[in-house]
């Protein structure tokens, strides 16, 4: 059996000090890749990253400590990243204790592994870790194991091991900014009903360890204190979107009644689905879970490339002219990101609702840069003119239903409606039937054999 890729990821804030002891302390062979996240930290961190070989991404503006590791996780996973493990670069957790905190997510016991200062006998105090932090960790630890029903004992650790299925499954993009990202993770962890564990780890308190303040740590606290009442109101009905976890990554692989495959290869499936409003409908996704098309890897990126243009010459002999939108981005509903291309039979003014809030750009490849530097995007392409939309602006899903209004065929069925409705979608299979059919004829090649 194939080992697990481990990435480490180091959410960097001025640790220029401290980075090469945390690096060089890394066991051999223990990570098969590292990753540092320059927050915005103005010191020599990202060079001296550089200088060890560690891949490096340098933030433009400080994000917080919540918004670093959400770049570190996007990148781990776009670098096809088994096993994540969050290590500090100012050297307060022991990188030593590596192969310990990932063991149980190889041997399959757990999902998700927490490094613990407080599972050994004095394990804080040999570190010195401040009073007021060992009173104000317990005082955390016992409220959530009350509240969640864990069995925790250090829950505001900074040493973590994840497994992938979890960072794909939590939307840790809706998490705080900033210092209470990890629980806010744990919470998500127990909503999804993951496998939790702990292995003790030693720590040590330096100089030059950042670490938040005692009136920080107090309003941190609080902070914690109400966003674990909202996840009880989400189960008592009151329903949150930061506690709604998914195990499935896209639902066109397990329904197969739904969607018709037009070609496979062994990294993407193009399929042409049913769709109450319009036929020629046509997907192209990839098998491995990626939070949006821009994360993929040169290779990967240049085969769906190809796919894309394939598919869009496709619709434009067919149709004459087409539309095409990515669903699933970072921070959107759907975790495991998928390519919509569509028939257009309306006009760009019905569907764009602010032209101001719209980005520009020459091609496709230019993606890659835009994800690479904000993390998320709407990608829209009507006909020769392309259009990105960082989803942060809010109205990504009014930007699909204009879509959907304007592409015609608005007589067919209800759009949202229909997406619940599987009987009614069953009725345009003939559609896709038909379109499936043009697509082999033109394509000339073997079903489900196609090499990109």
């Amino acid at each position: 059996m194939a080992m697990p890729k481990v990435t480490v990821v180091m959410p960097a804030y001025k640790a220029e000090k401290t980075l090469e002891a945390t690096y060089r302390e890394i066991p051999k062979g223990a990570a098969d890749e590292i990753i540092l996240v320059d927050d915005y930290g103005k010191d020599k961190t990202a060079e001296i990253a550089r200088s060890l070989g560690i891949i490096t991404v340098v933030h433009e503006k400080n994000r917080g400590y919540g918004g670093n590791q959400k770049t570190c996780y996007r990148e781990a996973l776009a670098r096809g990243a088994d096993i994540v493990v969050m290590l500090h670069p100012d050297y307060q957790y022991d990188p030593a204790r590596l192969p310990d905190l990932i063991r149980p997510l190889i041997e399959g016991k757990a999902d998700v592994v927490y490094g613990s200062r407080m599972l050994s006998e004095k394990g804080a105090q040999k570190g010195r870790m401040p009073a007021y932090k060992q009173l104000g960790n317990r005082m955390l630890t016992f409220y959530y194991n009350l509240m969640l029903g864990t069995r925790l004992t250090d829950a505001a650790t900074g040493y973590i091991a994840y497994s992938r299925k979890i960072l794909e499954s939590v939307p840790f993009q809706l998490n705080s900014d900033g210092y209470t990202f990890d629980e806010e993770m744990i919470i998500q962890c127990v909503a999804g009903k993951f496998r939790i564990a702990e292995v003790p780890i030693p720590t040590k308190y330096e100089t030059e360890s950042h670490s938040i303040s005692f009136q920080k740590a107090v309003g941190y606290g609080g902070k914690l204190f109400l966003k674990v009442l909202r996840y009880k109101l989400h189960q008592l009905g009151i329903r949150s979107r930061q506690f709604e976890i998914r195990r499935e990554e896209c639902g066109h692989f397990r329904d197969g009644a739904l969607s018709h495959p037009l070609l496979e290869d062994s990294d993407f499936l193009v399929v042409c689905d049913v769709h109450p409003l319009m036929e020629g409908h046509i997907l192209i996704i990839p098998k491995r879970h990626t939070p949006c098309m821009a994360a993929l890897d040169d290779e990967m990126f240049g085969k769906f490339r190809k796919l894309y243009l394939k598919a869009i010459g496709f619709l434009k002999r067919e149709y004459g002219s087409y539309a095409a939108f990515e669903h699933g981005v970072t921070g959107q509903t759907v975790s495991h990101a998928h390519f919509h291309l569509l028939p257009f039979k309306g006009k760009i003014g019905d569907i764009v609702p602010e032209k101001e809030a719209l980005r520009e750009l020459a091609e496709i490849s230019e993606l890659r840069r835009l994800y690479h530097q904000k993390g998320k995007y709407l990608f829209i392409q009507l006909n020769e003119k392309l259009w990105c939309v960082d989803t942060k602006i809010g109205f990504p899903r009014i930007f699909r239903d204009r879509i959907a209004a304007a592409l015609g065929h608005p007589e067919r069925g209800d759009w949202k409606k229909a997406e619940e409705n599987r009987k009614l979608m069953k009725e345009f299979a003939a559609d896709v039937r038909e379109l499936e059919a043009k697509w082999r004829e033109q394509n000339q090649h073997t079903f489900l054999s196609h090499e990109a």
